[in-house]
């Protein structure tokens, strides 16, 4: 199986290399391209096809990582809150089920009257 994968690789790879070719030959016609803020350059019509090439992808790899990294920055945000949600969940499981009547303490029935314990006089 290794084998038959190292023979589709290199006819791949020879596919691409003599595409590669057949296209550098057929556009050879010179191209002037102005930019507006250098002097004009004179290349090669494939040699201006594959700057624009690298140049859109490396605009794509460049506006990529800024948004994988605001993605990056919101889901730690995200995360912290989560992780001080479950902290004050974990406090809230470990209060004592029983009224102990410690401070703070309230009946139930003053709650629902509006009332409270304390500030009866």
């Amino acid at each position: 199986m290794t084998i038959f994968r190292r023979v589709v690789f290199v006819l791949l790879l020879a596919g691409v290399i003599w595409a590669g070719v057949q296209f550098v030959r057929v556009h050879e016609a010179p191209v002037a391209i102005d930019l507006l803020v250098i002097e004009p350059l004179t290349l090669t019509l494939w040699q201006a096809l594959l700057g624009a090439f690298v140049l859109g992808a490396a605009l794509t790899v460049a506006l990529s990582f800024l948004e994988l990294t605001r993605y990056a920055l919101v889901a730690r945000r995200y995360r912290r809150a989560a992780a001080r949600l479950e902290g004050e969940l974990h406090q809230l499981r470990n209060l004592p089920l029983a009224d102990d009547g410690g401070p703070g303490a309230e009946d139930p029935a003053d709650l629902a009257s509006g009332g409270s314990a304390a500030g009866r006089g």
